[in-house]
């Protein structure tokens, strides 16, 4: 009787870290742009898009690193340090952006940027919801000045580790 209540009690016990490590947070990968084209009369930038779809728990974002085309870090926050507006922690069913512009004031030398999303929770069952949303507006090339809005595709970001 007492190994199967010590069974029972390791079994529950493996379980609940098997839910702690869910709830735990991971990783995800978002493809960027961020581009000016026709001598300047188009911009093409991207919006990461965070929700939390569960009906409990907190998302963290903790950390989003930009990588450009050839590896190198474009810029890297860290919570504490995201743009004003940001909200790095979200609770059910609330969402968040992160404007690429924000962060990286010109579009650089080349397009083909890359986001990693660092992520946290603190309850099992919550995991972001978190896209690419490219959007293309028509530009004054002289003052920068974003004008109608051409084009909008929203991109899943995929899952490096949970």
């Amino acid at each position: 009787m007492n190994r199967i209540a010590t069974g029972l009690f390791v079994a529950a016990l493996l379980l609940g870290a098997c839910d702690l490590a869910l709830a735990a947070g991971g990783k995800l990968g978002c493809s960027l742009y961020y581009a000016t084209r026709l001598e300047g009369a188009e911009i093409t930038h991207t919006n990461i898009s965070f929700r939390n779809l569960a009906d409990k728990g907190t998302l963290t974002i903790e950390k989003i690193d930009i990588y450009q085309a050839d590896g190198t870090l474009a810029a890297g926050l860290a919570s504490g340090k995201f743009p004003s507006g940001f909200r790095a922690s979200l609770g059910p069913h609330q969402y968040t952006s992160l404007r690429v512009t924000e962060v990286l004031k010109t579009p650089p030398t080349g397009p083909g940027l890359q986001a990693i999303v660092s992520w946290t929770t603190d309850s099992v069952g919550v995991s972001p919801m978190v896209t690419s949303v490219f959007l293309t507006f028509g530009r004054d090339p002289k003052t920068g000045v974003e004008k109608e809005s051409r084009a909008r595709h929203v991109f899943p970001c995929v899952v490096m580790s949970q």
